[in-house]
């Protein structure tokens, strides 16, 4: 019971037990600890590092959590990071939250935790190449978010056909990607937020596949300048969706196109979705109600209207 009270305070009070008495001086080294933002452990970027090196060099305990706030980019950080993620400190790591702040490339040596990982959120970074490695396998990881981060096709691809047992997976700001496919078997949520794709000087078809995701309850595509296509094939349990449909010109749910939300073909009917919620730039009353012929069965509607001029800006209207 002592050890749970230890890892649910922040770092440096759980250290500081071992000053209480003989029975709480152990106790420390051995309690799971939940790693959050090196810069919490104390005052000064660089005694942080310190503290953190010391702490994962030391604790006898299992470490459950790992959230590493904006790292800086100095080669000798970049070589205190990739110990850190060598350490057997880590080797059980259940939830791991990476944010570099500069876009440089996430070490190779993180690519080790991932057996025991079941959450993941990479931001502000390259992944390091897969095409050399393994077969990449996170058995147990269920929720993946990527924001701000660089990728090529093969190795998006590559990582989400290791997940073999995501369930919610968020794409923000992904970088050097035009056309991709996801397939998986357990995935239940998609959000899909502000894609960039591969900057040219050419205009870029920019698309995703969404196909054979039989589990898949609720696609949320919105805010953001493309894909100019979004084709989901094989939703059978598709519940809810978000879709902006002034800046997504056309999507594709099974058979049925929608060309900036006016179906282009009324069949066949998506009667297990339940919960709509659409935006877009002005009030357009035609454009909502030929889209809701597709979805005959739903429960729930949420609409929000913004507004071109904001000059004359109004609160949103739900």
């Amino acid at each position: 019971m002592l050890r749970v009270i230890i890892s649910l305070l922040p770092i440096k009070y759980g250290a500081r037990t071992t000053l209480l008495s003989r029975r709480w001086r152990p106790l420390w080294n051995s309690s799971p600890l939940d790693l959050i933002n090196t810069h919490e452990l104390c005052h000064g970027y660089r005694k942080s590092l310190d503290a953190f090196s010391k702490i994962l060099g030391s604790h006898l305990g299992p470490n459950k959590g790992f959230r590493m706030g904006k790292f800086r980019s100095n080669g000798k950080d970049r070589a205190k990071l990739d110990d850190w993620f060598r350490s057997p400190a880590l080797d059980q790591l259940e939830e791991l939250t990476f944010d570099d702040g500069h876009l440089r490339s996430l070490p190779t040596s993180a690519l080790h935790l991932v057996p025991t990982l079941r959450v993941a959120k990479f931001r502000n970074c390259h992944f390091p190449p897969l095409n050399d490695a393994p077969a990449l396998i996170l058995p147990r990881l269920k929720h993946l978010e990527l924001v701000v981060v660089c990728f090529s096709k093969g190795d998006m691809e590559r990582l989400l056909r290791g997940c073999t047992a995501l369930e919610y997976l968020r794409l923000q700001a992904i970088n050097g990607l035009s056309t991709f496919h996801i397939t998986s078997m357990t995935l239940r949520t998609i959000y899909v937020c502000c894609w960039c794709g591969r900057k040219t000087s050419q205009k870029v078809d920019l698309g995703m596949v969404i196909q054979d995701t039989p589990a898949l309850e609720r696609l949320l595509v919105v805010d953001q300048e493309g894909p100019t296509r979004i084709n989901v094939i094989s939703v059978p349990k598709l519940t809810v969706v978000g879709y902006s449909f002034d800046k997504y010109p056309e999507l594709v749910i099974g058979s049925t196109p929608v060309q900036k939300m006016i179906p282009t073909s009324l069949t066949p009917k998506h009667r297990t979705v339940k919960v709509l919620a659409l935006e877009s730039i002005g009030p357009d009353l035609e454009q909502v109600v030929s889209f809701l012929r597709c979805f005959p069965c739903q429960e729930k509607l949420y609409i929000e209207v913004l507004l071109e001029d904001f000059s004359t800006y109004i609160p949103p209207h739900r």
